[in-house]
């Protein structure tokens, strides 16, 4: 099954996504009214949500679409595996225990719990039901981010190890999964198919706070385990890199849903087309820059989307306002 057997005009595509997110939520059972922005911006997907006064309130953001373009069935039926995605980890996910456990332990910890935070949920949408033609336009979404780059990195470098746990803990057998794991250091691939079988214990009936606290557990196991072959002896590739027990973690990221792509070098990522879907940038040009609030005057007043400085110093953005109180989403 599909969800797309034609091309689609981009503008009449994009207006249809904020319906399927509400539908994706009833189908769940959700009774709450929903509010929900979809962004095409950037070449990441992203959710922020919040259930809040019986209402969900929601953006999603998926990678840009050329305005005026058409887009073929294969990949209008990726941006919809996108926004399925994005949607089940608003129902699965439970966003304070995963900004905690985010917040905490950046870097590669962080990055092992969203990728095994992926696949339980992804598990579970499909085992109850939740989006039928998941289970195709899904994996035909990996495959193509496997195809398009993702087997020609090392798995042993520990920049690239989320990844393959993303890969390998869902078990799809798709297209090019086989060679990129073929690559895989034993130890890795050992301590790898450990955490799966934890994951897919998980029961998919599990509410949102057993399911993500589930998942930064298994990851934290795992994170100590890798940490271990760093501590014991050099990796067969990448030796002088090591795994975090020889490394400090990267500074903490915005949580992305698919962060799990695999990551490539700066000078890739600059000059990354906006119709690639490795996805690994961090969006359009100008998101990271605080506003020039230093202007004389009194100050342009705050909007959704708009970046402020916390009393903790972090940078948040604004997620919503609800009776002139901006509600701020911690990057």
């Amino acid at each position: 099954m599909s969800y797309f057997n034609h091309p689609v005009k981009a503008a009449v595509f994009e207006a249809a996504m904020p319906g399927l997110c509400e539908r994706l939520l009833r189908t769940a059972g959700k009774q709450e009214e929903v509010c929900v922005q979809v962004i095409f911006t950037g070449r990441t997907a992203s959710a922020i949500w919040r259930y809040r006064l019986g209402k969900v309130w929601m953006t999603i953001r998926l990678p840009a679409l050329a305005a005026g373009s058409m887009i073929d069935r294969e990949k209008a039926n990726r941006w919809v595996a996108y926004v399925i995605h994005e949607v089940w980890h608003v129902i699965f996910t439970d966003s304070d225990v995963w900004q905690q456990y985010a917040r905490y332990f950046p870097g590669l910890r962080r990055n092992l719990a969203n990728a095994l935070e992926d696949a339980r949920i992804e598990r579970a949408g499909m085992a109850l039901g939740y989006a039928a033609g998941f289970n195709v336009v899904g994996k035909e979404l990996l495959a193509h981010l496997l195809l398009a780059d993702g087997m020609d990195v090392n798995p042993n470098d520990p920049r690239q190890v989320p990844w393959v746990f993303a890969v390998g803990c869902r078990g799809y057998g798709v297209r090019g999964e086989r060679r990129l794991l073929s690559a895989l250091d034993p130890r890795i691939a050992a301590i790898m198919a450990e955490a799966k079988r934890r994951i897919h214990a998980v029961p998919v009936t599990a509410t949102p706070r057993e399911g993500t606290t589930a998942s930064c557990e298994i990851a934290s196991w795992a994170f100590e385990e890798l940490k271990k072959l760093g501590q014991a002896q050099p990796l067969t590739q990448y030796p002088e890199e090591g795994f975090p027990g020889q490394q400090q973690e990267q500074e903490k990221q915005p949580h992305r849903a698919n962060d799990d792509t695999p990551e490539r070098d700066e000078s890739e990522r600059e000059q990354g087309s906006a119709d690639d879907e490795s996805y690994d940038d961090e969006g359009d040009p100008q998101e990271g820059k605080e506003g020039d609030r230093s202007k004389k005057g009194k100050p342009d007043p705050l909007k959704v989307g708009d970046k402020v400085k916390c009393p903790d110093g972090s940078i948040g953005v604004i997620s919503e306002i609800v009776a002139d109180d901006a509600v701020v989403a911690a990057l």
